[in-house]
């Protein structure tokens, strides 16, 4: 052969290589995009993953996203994200013995279609602080490849809580979180079509918007949500026969109409709702490519910007400005910034595919894509950092936690009726705030764990005050770490038993561990009641494994450690092991009825075996967790049981 011919062939293969790879990512981003206005092919594909027993769900840190996309001519295409700060890039469409083929999955977090997770621990955001106080400012963001809630720090951006609202079956692509003005979280969801209700410990309500539930004629494909000051709920609806308009609903949910009429002003796929303190309202849309300007009423007045491709949420900076999320668009994607006039400024790109954004205290913007959640110095236009990398996020919403010291709505205490022909007359006494006496100051010195060649239990003991006492649940607080031998799911053990120790196992299960804070863990079903001596909480550590429980220095010395498989070590305390001399405080907690009857009420149990009444939140929260399971033994299962359960 010819060198010319050689050259020739090679240079063939490089062209026919470089135009595979061309359309590979034409091909991915016109799937990427299509999902994005509407996502109903692309959770048609995860449903067939899920029947064929093939992830809805892949990734490698550093290397790749994955998850299906369509099913064309009988086959499964997956969509595969490898540039994290720009998706849209480099993207590829495989079918999954492409897939399986070309990436080594043995080093992927892969999520299945039933709830499975191989390798869970692999690139598993990690809170870097605990939960904020009352009165702190923080960022709720939604995680649509989760369905769930995260949070941020406002001032820093630092990841505060990885499940604020944790996946539940009842959010499929949520899209935006809003604290409502009766003080619940309301979250828009695309696929469910509604607009869900939490509390504000992440207990689902139920159904917000349309009251009575999914109402096709009224919200179908539902984007971002906001409220009036007045308390109305806006809605961004795009398809269905209330096509391309902004609903209103009052506060029972109920439908008021639309606040912005059908293709008002050419409003076409809207997406994000913004009040300007100009007294303006501002739409961004995906398809109409436009900013539309509307008056305080929802009357159409002009476009704000045009030209722009596919805008996503907006901000109001200080000065009056306008930064919008832009998801695509050549040489268009990125965080645009507008003056007050709506005359552009600049863009800032060192992260584009964006979807949601806020600006920082620090002056830094975090902003979120199909890859993660990330922050951008606006004066460098760099990336500062990616705090949580992975999954698929959505728009941004403020949350600053209450403060004062009570729960508007306390309901009353020993609560009397008594009917009449015609009235029911009521007697209560004053609402009770409950007051909790920490035995720590809620952030820990170091964690624990039994050591990479040795297994066993690391428990607390805990001493009711009240007999009957029941458990209802355990907190624990799991330290933040990115130590690839630490536990992803969470082995407890209650026991009964005396000063001396444990005695017999009186419950066992597990959990996904949630790291960075307290947890609170459900247990009420297992239907423990204690009527003498003390009982105690372990978590079980395997050999090869790491707990990384969080200890503190305050209150009294009562942990334990449990048999080891090592050197078959009975029950003692944690200060005789040898463990580094180790004499603080494990971070586990109980939450307990005491008594019984009319006179029970729930207490919370720290491991200095102080008692804390728990804040009405805490109670309420608790009540429709434990309702909605139908109850626990000894537990109050109506309303009307509400004093009974609250007095202290």
């Amino acid at each position: 052969m010819s060198k010319l011919l050689h050259k020739i062939l090679i240079l063939l293969s490089v062209f026919a290589l470089f135009s595979f790879a061309v359309a590979q990512q034409a091909q991915f981003a016109d799937l990427y995009v299509d999902a994005e206005n509407h996502p109903e092919p692309a959770i048609a594909a995860q449903q067939v993953a899920a029947e064929w027993g093939l992830p809805v769900h892949l990734f490698i840190p550093d290397v790749m996203i994955a998850e299906p996309l369509a099913v064309e001519n009988g086959r499964l295409l997956y969509g595969v994200i490898t540039n994290f700060l720009h998706p849209l890039r480099d993207g590829r469409v495989l079918a999954w013995e492409a897939l399986s083929s070309m990436y080594d999955l043995d080093a992927a977090r892969i999520r299945y279609g039933d709830g499975r997770i191989v390798n869970g621990h692999i690139g598993q955001p990690i809170a870097t602080r605990p939960r904020s106080a009352a009165g702190d400012s923080l960022l709720m963001i939604l995680n649509s490849t989760d369905d769930n809630v995260m949070l941020f720090d406002y001032a820093t951006g630092d990841l505060v809580d990885v499940a604020f609202i944790p996946g539940g079956g009842n959010l499929s692509t949520p899209i935006q979180a809003q604290l409502s003005p009766r003080g619940t979280i309301t979250v828009s969801d695309q696929i469910q079509d509604l607009v869900q209700e939490y509390d504000t410990s992440g207990v689902y309500i139920g159904p917000y918007a349309p009251a009575g539930g999914v109402n096709n004629a009224i919200l179908n494909n539902v984007r971002g949500h906001q409220y009036r000051p007045d308390g109305t709920l806006l809605a961004c609806n795009s398809d269905a026969s209330n096509v391309d308009a902004i609903a209103a609903f009052d506060t029972a949910g109920v439908f008021l109409g639309n606040f912005i009429a059908n293709n008002a002003g050419g409003l076409d796929s809207p997406w994000d709702i913004l009040f300007r303190s100009s007294g303006d309202v501002l739409v961004s849309t995906s398809v109409s490519d436009a900013l539309h300007r509307y008056d305080i009423n929802g009357n159409y007045l002009d476009d704000f910007v045009t030209g722009i491709n596919f805008a996503r949420q907006m901000v109001e900076m200080p000065n009056g400005n306008i930064a919008v999320a832009n998801f695509s668009g050549t040489g268009t994607t990125g965080i645009q910034i507008y003056d007050s006039a709506g005359n552009f400024l600049t863009l800032l790109d060192a992260v584009t595919g964006n979807r949601g954004l806020w600006l920082l205290g620090n002056g830094n913007f975090i902003t979120t894509n199909g890859a993660g959640v990330h922050e951008v110095d606006p004066n460098t236009n760099t990336l500062v950092r990616t705090q949580a990398s992975g999954t698929a996020m959505q728009h941004i919403g403020l949350y600053v936690p209450q403060t004062g010291g009570g729960v508007p709505g306390n309901p009353p205490s020993n609560v009397t009726a008594t009917g009449g022909s015609s009235s029911v007359q009521l007697t209560w006494d004053a609402p009770i705030d409950g007051v909790e006496l920490l035995y720590d100051d809620n952030t820990g010195e170091g964690n624990l764990s039994i050591g990479a060649t040795a297994e066993g239990d690391l428990a607390v003991r805990f001493t009711p005050n009240v007999y009957p006492s029941t458990l209802l649940s355990i907190k624990v607080w799991f330290s933040a770490t990115a130590d690839p031998a630490a536990m992803t799911s969470g082995n407890y053990t209650v026991w009964d038993g005396t000063s001396a120790g444990p005695g017999t196992s009186l419950a066992t299960g597990s959990h996904p561990i949630n790291r960075g804070g307290f947890e609170t863990v459900d247990v009420s079903s297992a239907g423990v009641t204690i009527n003498s001596d003390d009982f105690f909480i372990s978590y079980n550590e395997p050999n090869g494994e790491a707990l990384f429980i969080t200890w503190d220095t305050d209150g009294v010395q009562r942990p334990l450690l449990g048999e080891c498989a090592l050197d078959r070590l009975p029950w003692q305390t944690l200060g005789n092991t040898g463990i580094a001399g180790f004499d603080n405080n494990l971070m586990i907690r109980a939450i307990v009825q005491e008594g019984s009857g009319p006179n029970a009420r729930i207490v919370e149990l720290g491991s200095d075996g102080s008692r804390h009444t728990l804040p009405m939140s805490d109670l309420k929260s608790l009540f429709r967790q434990f309702n909605a399971q139908g109850g626990a033994a000894g537990y109050p299962r109506e309303p009307t049981s509400w004093t009974a359960a609250s007095r202290s």
